[in-house]
């Protein structure tokens, strides 16, 4: 099983959505840790250099954008947002 972390900007988002969609994301993250090692992992594009190796994982209408570090078993989770949202628009 991965640890995850979430950066401030995750924190912030995920404690602004109601209880039910907190406990969907939330259980999404928990499959993620547990299957990391055998899930395949969607890597976006067109983004720059560090942000690169950022995936995405959905849940309903929002995304959970993340790093994998595999050697470190950690999962860093950079933001949750809806699917709308223009992935080049992210910063570090």
């Amino acid at each position: 099983m991965y640890k995850v972390t979430f950066l401030p900007n995750a924190e912030k988002s995920f404690k602004n959505f109601d209880r039910q969609m907190q406990k969907r994301i939330a259980h999404k993250i928990d499959w993620l840790s547990e299957y990391a090692e055998e899930i395949v992992h969607h890597p976006l594009t067109s983004l720059p250099d560090d942000l690169r190796g950022l995936c995405r994982i959905r849940v309903g209408d929002f995304r959970i954008i993340y790093w994998i570090y595999t050697k470190k078993k950690l999962i860093k989770i950079y933001e949750i947002e809806h699917r709308s949202k223009d992935y080049r628009s992210l910063k570090k």
